[in-house]
């Protein structure tokens, strides 16, 4: 094991960089059943949640309707 690795090591930040620089699949160096080829996969997929970022808009509730004066509605 390398002691001076870095996140850019981590298989998931690697599978991220594979999917955002337009990488195919086929590039994982991992086995697909090991447990960096299933990180590496879930990141390369955007299925991780620690390289994707929230919508911060998902969990916001929507405003209240506004009405105007003298429309029924």
């Amino acid at each position: 094991m390398n002691d001076l690795a870095s996140a850019s090591d981590s298989p998931l930040i690697q599978g991220r960089n594979a999917r955002v620089y337009g990488k195919g699949r086929d590039t994982c160096p991992y086995g697909e059943d090991t447990e960096e080829g299933r990180a590496w996969m879930e990141a390369f997929e955007g299925r991780d949640t620690l390289t994707t970022a929230p919508d911060p808009e998902a969990d916001r509730p929507s405003p209240p309707a506004q009405t105007v004066p003298g429309e029924t509605g």
